[in-house]
C-alpha cells in the first residue's frame, strides 16, 4: 500500500449504519458500493487528503461527482438533518415534476443517503458517455448542428423559467437523449416557488457551506442572485458567459442572435463577455477563501467537510 491507503487503513470513521435509499425515478447503486464510496470519501477528509482514489467525473464549488459502475453519483455538500432532508427529497421530485410539465427532459435521477449522525446524500443517475454533454457534443459539431442543439436549450429555458419556475441553463447541465433531443442533468438546485413568491427550497442550506465571513453578504443578496434563474434573460446570459469557459467562443454571435429573438434589451457579445469576467472574479475570490478556511481548520486539526475542486482555468 502507498502512503496514502496506510493513513486511510489508520482511519476509523464511524460506523455507518443502513443506508437508507429514497427514489426519485429508480436510478440506484448496490447500498455496499455506496457505503463503500462514502466510507473512502469521509476517511480522506479525516486525514485531509485531496485524493479519494475513485474515478471523479466533475466538481461543482463544493460538490463532485463520481464515477461508480455504470452510475455517476453527486455528492451533496450541504448538512441535513432528518426534517430538513425528507423536506430537500420532497422539494427536488416537486421540482423535477414542474420541469417535465414544462416540456423539459430530466435525466432519471434517484437519491440515496448514508444515514448517520450527519446524513450524507447522493443524487443517482446513469452513466452517461462524455461525448454525449453538450459542450463536447457543440465542439464537435457543424454550425447547423450547434444552432439546431442551442435552440433546443432555449426553447428549454424559455418555457421553464417564468414566477414559479426556474432553472440554471448552463451547457454543462445538458447531454444528448438518444432520440437527438436533450435532457438536463442537474436538478440539485430545485429553483421552485409559491404562488407568493417564497423559495420551497430552503437556500440556507447552502449558504451555510459558504465561508464564514461572506455568509452574511450572501444572506443580503441571496435573493437577487436566485432571481436570476427565474428570468429568461438572466438564465441566457449566464449560459453565454460561460461559453468562455467551455472554450466554445466562436459559437457566441450566432448564439446571441438566436437568444435575441426571445429576450429584450438584447445581449450583446461585450455584454456577456463582461458578466463572465465578473463571474470569473467572484468564483476566483471564493475559492481562494475557501482554501484559506479549508487551510486553517486542518491547521487547528479540524475536518474541513467539503470537496474543493482543483484550480480551474477560466
Amino acid at each position: 500500500m502507498d502512503e496514502r491507503d496506510v493513513a486511510l487503513a489508520n482511519v476509523h470513521p464511524a460506523p455507518l449504519p443502513a443506508l437508507v435509499e429514497r427514489k426519485l425515478d429508480g436510478a440506484h447503486i448496490e447500498t455496499n458500493a455506496l457505503q463503500a464510496l462514502e466510507l473512502r470519501v469521509r476517511s480522506a477528509l479525516a486525514t485531509g487528503s485531496d485524493e479519494f482514489g475513485l474515478c471523479v467525473l466533475g466538481y461543482g464549488e463544493i460538490s463532485v461527482v463520481f464515477q461508480q459502475e455504470a452510475h455517476a453519483l453527486k455528492r451533496l455538500a450541504m448538512t441535513f438533518d432528518a426534517p430538513a432532508l425528507r423536506r430537500y427529497e420532497s422539494v427536488v421530485a416537486e421540482y423535477v415534476d414542474a420541469l417535465r410539465a414544462a416540456g423539459v427532459r430530466v435525466a432519471a435521477t434517484g437519491m440515496q443517503v448514508v444515514d448517520d449522525d450527519t446524513l450524507s446524500a447522493y443524487l443517482v443517475q446513469p452513466l452517461m458517455s462524455s461525448d454525449r454533454l453538450l459542450p463536447k457534443a457543440l465542439a464537435a459539431a457543424d454550425e447547423k448542428e450547434a444552432l439546431r442543439l442551442f435552440r433546443l436549450v432555449v426553447d428549454a429555458i424559455m418555457g421553464a423559467t417564468g414566477p414559479c419556475l426556474g432553472i440554471d441553463g448552463q451547457l454543462a447541465n445538458w447531454v444528448l437523449d438518444e432520440d437527438g433531443g436533450l435532457a438536463n442533468i442537474d436538478i440539485s438546485t430545485p429553483f421552485l416557488r409559491n404562488r407568493e413568491g417564497q423559495d420551497q427550497f430552503d437556500f440556507g442550506l447552502v449558504y451555510r457551506t459558504f465561508p464564514w465571513l461572506t455568509r452574511g453578504v450572501v444572506r443580503l443578496i441571496g435573493k437577487s442572485l436566485v432571481d436570476k434563474y427565474f428570468q429568461p434573460r438572466g438564465v441566457l446570459l449566464d449560459l453565454l458567459g460561460n461559453m468562455h469557459k467551455e472554450r466554445l467562443t466562436h459559437l457566441i454571435p450566432a448564439f446571441i442572435q438566436e437568444v435575441n429573438q426571445h429576450v429584450a434589451p438584447p445581449i450583446t457579445e461585450k455584454e456577456a463577455q463582461s458578466y463572465y469576467s465578473e463571474d470569473a472574479r467572484t468564483y476566483a475570490v471564493l475559492q481562494w477563501l475557501r482554501r484559506s478556511e479549508r487551510w486553517v481548520m486542518r491547521r487547528f486539526c479540524c475536518v474541513y467537510p467539503y470537496i474543493l475542486a482543483p484550480p480551474v482555468d477560466r
